[in-house]
């Protein structure tokens, strides 16, 4: 449960991540590589000289907003995980074969 959510998020995390990473990109206006190509730099050179710079002073506020959010959705989900983990306990104890080793797991499971 817990690590299907978390790649869930860390999917729906990335979704975002890439947009903001793309509209900062896209910030930068085309004259500047224009310029970085007149003056005889690569496309490499531009990038990293010119562009990445730049987009990087766009990305950042959207990026720290993000990494908040993910940070919220992290917590939700070790919650719900958390009584989705009583919750399979609890129900064990209806079967007296599986209530010793539930009892064992959910018990490694809260040490480490």
């Amino acid at each position: 449960g817990l690590v299907r959510a978390l790649i869930g998020i860390a999917l729906f995390a990335g979704a975002y991540q890439a947009e903001v990473i793309r509209g900062g990109l896209q910030a930068i206006p085309r004259g500047q590589g224009e310029a970085a190509s007149a003056l005889g730099l690569s496309w490499w050179k531009t990038t990293a000289l010119i562009v990445m710079p730049q987009a990087l002073r766009h990305v950042i506020p959207g990026l720290v907003n993000s990494f908040i959010a993910l940070f919220k959705d992290t917590s939700l989900v070790s919650i719900v995980a958390l009584f989705d983990l009583l919750g399979s306990l609890r129900a064990s104890f209806s079967d007296p074969v599986w209530a010793p080793p539930t009892t064992l797991f959910t018990g490694f499971a809260f040490t480490g």
